[in-house]
C-alpha cells in the first residue's frame, strides 16, 4: 500500500529567513572580487576622506620638508622643463651647512645636461653623502635611471612608480622590483629614503619586525596599499624659487627629510587617489609616511566581512517581510547606519572592510521583497475587488459596480463641451434586459435550470457588446449595459442583436430544454436630457416596461414617463 511521504523537518520563518540569507551572501562572497572591486574601492574612498576630516595629521609630519617646484618657480627661473641641474647643486649647498637627515628629489636625471651643471650636481651630492635620487619604470618594463656620474655618488635610487587600479585612481604602491630571473632588482624611492634615515641595512626575505615594511605574516609582500593621510596643505613646503634667492631658516632642516618634487600641474604629475587630485611627490610622502610610522592598512578578516553581511542582509529581510515598505526602509536605514559606523570604526584603526557588497545586498533583498509584497497585494486587492464587484452566478459586474461606474461615465459626458457635444462620443445609452416569464420557467424546471438560463444569458450578452461596455446583473433576472459613446440608435441595434441571440438559442439542463425570449428597453443621457444616474436608469426601467406590456419579446425606446 502506497504512503503519503512526508518531509521530515519542518521549518519556522526565522529558519527560513536565515537560510535565505546564509544563500544569498554566499552568492554576493565572490562578487565583490570579480565584479564590484572599483564600486567597493570607491566606498573605502569615502571613508579615507572621512576619516581625513575627524582625524589630524601624522605627528611625523614635522620631520618632512617639501621644495616644491611649483609654477611661480618655474616662471621665475625662466627655463624651460627640465631646469638646469645647476640650480639643484646650488639648492644642495645651501641645505649641506643645516644638517638634513635625507635629501630626496622625486625625479630623474636622466641623460646628459650642461657638463658644468653636471658636474657641479655630482660633487654637491658626493660632498652631501644623503641623497637619494629616483628611477622610474616604463610601460615596457624598461627602467629609466639618472646619469651615471650623478647616480654614482648618491646614497641610493628608488623607484618611485605607483600603481593604478582601472579607475585610473592610485591605491597602491609595489614594495619590491625583480629582475626576470626573480632576483630583487630595486627598492621603492619611499624605502630608500627610511634606509637613510634610519640608517638600517635591508635584506630579503626577512621576519615581520616592527619596522619592517615588506613581509607581512612570515609571508613576502610584494605591494601594498597606500595609508593616505596626508593632503598638499598638510606638508611643510617652500617654493623651490624661494629657497634659492632667500634661503630657509636652519630649523626647519637640520635632521629633517628634505624632498625636491614637481607640483606644477602643467607638468602632468598630478593623480587621483581617494583623498583627490594631488601630486605624485605628495602622493610618495603619503606612502613615506605609512613606512616611517608604521601605519600601515590591515586586512579585515573575510569571516567577519561575511558574517557581518549576512547579519545586515538578515535584517533586510526581516524588516521587508515584516513590516510595510516606508517602515522597513527607515528600520533598514537605521540598521545599515550602525553596520557602517562599525565598519567606520574598524577603519579608523586601520581595518578597511567591503561594506559596500553586504549593504547592495541588504537593500537590493529588501527591495525585491518590498516590490514582490506589493506587487501580491495589488493581485490581491484587485482580486477582492473583482469579488465584491462581480456577480457570482453569472460573472457579470454587480449593482455595486453599477453605481461606481456609471455616474463617472455621466459626469465625462458632462464635461464635454462646445462642438464636440454633436460627436457619437458625447452620448451615453443605458439599456434593462428582463427574461420573459422567468418565474414560470422556475416554477416549471427548477430553481437549478433558472441558473442556468441566468449564465447562458449572461454569455450571450457578454457575446455581443463591446469590451467597453459595462454588463450588470441588476437583480434576478434584469439586466442593465451601459453603452459608453452610443446613440441611441446604435444602442438600438446592439440590443436587437442580444434579443434575437437569446431567441435563436437553445436553453438546455441536463436532460430539460427551453425557448426563451428578452424584453429591453433603452435611454440615453444627451438625448432624453438625464443627466443623473437614477433618473436615466428609471428611464431604461420605463421602457422596459412598455415593451412587456406590448407584449415582450422586443425592445423600445423611452420617450417619457407614465402620467
Amino acid at each position: 500500500m502506497n504512503r503519503l511521504v512526508r518531509w521530515p523537518f519542518r521549518f519556522s520563518k526565522i529558519q527560513i529567513l536565515i537560510f535565505l540569507a546564509l544563500g544569498i551572501t554566499l552568492f554576493l562572497t565572490p562578487l565583490p572580487e570579480r565584479f564590484l572591486k572599483i564600486p567597493v574601492l570607491k566606498a573605502q574612498d569615502f571613508f579615507f576622506t572621512l576619516r581625513y576630516h575627524v582625524t589630524a595629521p601624522p605627528k611625523l609630519l614635522s620631520q618632512i620638508l617639501l621644495v616644491s617646484i611649483d609654477e611661480k618657480s618655474i616662471a621665475a627661473l625662466n627655463e624651460r622643463w627640465p631646469l638646469s641641474r645647476a640650480h639643484y647643486a646650488d639648492l644642495l649647498e645651501r641645505l649641506m651647512p643645516a644638517a638634513p637627515k635625507v635629501i630626496a628629489f622625486d625625479f630623474v636625471f636622466s641623460g646628459r645636461g650642461d657638463p658644468l651643471g653636471d658636474f657641479r650636481l655630482a660633487q654637491a651630492i658626493e660632498r652631501t653623502h644623503n641623497v637619494v635620487l629616483a628611477s622610474f619604470v616604463g610601460p615596457d618594463g624598461s627602467v629609466i635611471i639618472s646619469e651615471e656620474e650623478i647616480r654614482s655618488v648618491a646614497a641610493g635610487s628608488g623607484v618611485v612608480n605607483k600603481i593604478l587600479d582601472s579607475d585610473l585612481t592610485v591605491r597602491r604602491a609595489k614594495l619590491k622590483y625583480q629582475d626576470e630571473h626573480g632576483n630583487l632588482a630595486a627598492l621603492p624611492w619611499e624605502i630608500e629614503i627610511l634606509r637613510q634615515f634610519q640608517s638600517v641595512s635591508l635584506s630579503f626575505p626577512r621576519k615581520r619586525e616592527s619596522r619592517n615594511w615588506v613581509t607581512r605574516s612570515s609571508r613576502v609582500m610584494t605591494e601594498e596599499r597606500i595609508n593616505f593621510r596626508l593632503k598638499p596643505a598638510d606638508v611643510d613646503q617652500i617654493s623651490f624659487h624661494e629657497f634659492l634667492t632667500k634661503g630657509v631658516e636652519a630649523s626647519r632642516v637640520k635632521d629633517k627629510i628634505i624632498v625636491i618634487g614637481t607640483t606644477a600641474s602643467a607638468l602632468h604629475d598630478y593623480y587621483g587617489t581617494p583623498l583627490g587630485f594631488m601630486p605624485g611627490v605628495v602622493i610618495n610622502l603619503n606612502f613615506l609616511a605609512n613606512l616611517i610610522s608604521g601605519d600601515h592598512l590591515r586586512e579585515l578578516p573575510k569571516l567577519f566581512e561575511i558574517l557581518a553581511g549576512l547579519a545586515l542582509l538578515a535584517f533586510g529581510l526581516f524588516f521587508a517581510l515584516r513590516f510595510d515598505a516606508l517602515r522597513g526602509a527607515v528600520y533598514l536605514g537605521i540598521s545599515s547606519a550602525t553596520f557602517l559606523a562599525i565598519f567606520f570604526l574598524l577603519f579608523l584603526f586601520n581595518y578597511p572592510g567591503d561594506f559596500f557588497t553586504p549593504l547592495v545586498g541588504s537593500w537590493a533583498g529588501f527591495a525585491c521583497i518590498a516590490l514582490y509584497r506589493s506587487f501580491r497585494m495589488r493581485i490581491e486587492n484587485a482580486t477582492l475587488k473583482g469579488k465584491v464587484e462581480t456577480d457570482p452566478l453569472t460573472s457579470l459586474y454587480n449593482r455595486r459596480a453599477l453605481e461606481d461606474r456609471l455616474p463617472a461615465e455621466l459626469e465625462k459626458l458632462t464635461l464635454t463641451k462646445g462642438e464636440r457635444r454633436g460627436d457619437i462620443s458625447s452620448e451615453l445609452s443605458v439599456m434593462m434586459i428582463d427574461i420573459d416569464d422567468f418565474k414560470k420557467l422556475n416554477d416549471t424546471f427548477g430553481h437549478p435550470f433558472g441558473d442556468d438560463v441566468l449564465r447562458s444569458v449572461a454569455f450571450l450578452i457578454r457575446q455581443n457588446i463591446r469590451s467597453d461596455d459595462i454588463a450588470v446583473r441588476y437583480g434576478g433576472e434584469e439586466f442593465c449595459i451601459v453603452l459608453p459613446s452610443t446613440q441611441k440608435e446604435i444602442a438600438f441595434q446592439i440590443a436587437e442583436k442580444i434579443r434575437r441571440a437569446v431567441c435563436t438559442s437553445k436553453h438546455t439542463y441536463v436532460n430539460l430544454a427551453a425557448s426563451l425570449s428578452v424584453s429591453v428597453g433603452i435611454a440615453s443621457a444627451r438625448k432624453d436630457e438625464l443627466f443623473a444616474m437614477a433618473s436615466l436608469i428609471r428611464a431604461a426601467d420605463e421602457a422596459l416596461y412598455q415593451a412587456k406590456h406590448q407584449g415582450k419579446n422586443q425592445t423600445v425606446l423611452f420617450s417619457g414617463f407614465r402620467n
